[in-house]
């Protein structure tokens, strides 16, 4: 049915950030078996070297999952950063830049689970597309 299906499988929580320079859509869908436990504040941090407007568009990205009402979770960025360079199990939810080139994805979620919660998501943005049809200083790759 779709040319490439293999992409919705690693949709999961990358669908927040999807959208960063712009506007996104919240639905309570997944193809995955487990999930984020409920009522839960789930914190993130960005990588050092995220612009603040990077940052902006990232939590722009989250926004319409936090703004559902009666949300089941909800997402929010921490006041540190993090040096990450590639996703490891480490208990934070971190979200970083690489430069993997046009021929590979545009962003990755390395996800981990306990039973049937997720427990740590980490997301890597391939800054080497061009995150905006509008003036790249304002969107993630500076």
């Amino acid at each position: 049915m779709f040319k490439y299906p293999k992409i919705f499988l690693r949709l999961g929580i990358t669908s927040l950030f999807f959208f960063s320079c712009g506007y996104g859509v919240a639905n309570a869908w997944s193809l995955l078996s487990d999930h984020w436990p409920r009522n839960v504040t789930y914190t993130y941090s960005y990588g050092s070297d995220f612009s603040s407007e990077g940052k902006n568009s990232v939590d722009r990205g989250a926004s319409p999952w936090n703004l559902l009402k009666n949300p089941q979770f909800y997402f929010q960025t921490t006041s540190s950063s993090n040096s990450a360079s590639v996703a490891s199990k480490n208990g934070n939810n971190e979200v970083f830049k690489i430069s993997n080139g046009t021929n590979s994805y545009l962003a990755q979620t390395t996800r981990w689970a306990s039973g049937s919660h997720t427990t740590e998501a980490d997301i890597a943005l391939n800054v080497s597309f061009l995150w905006s049809n509008i003036r790249c200083s304002i969107c993630l790759c500076t």
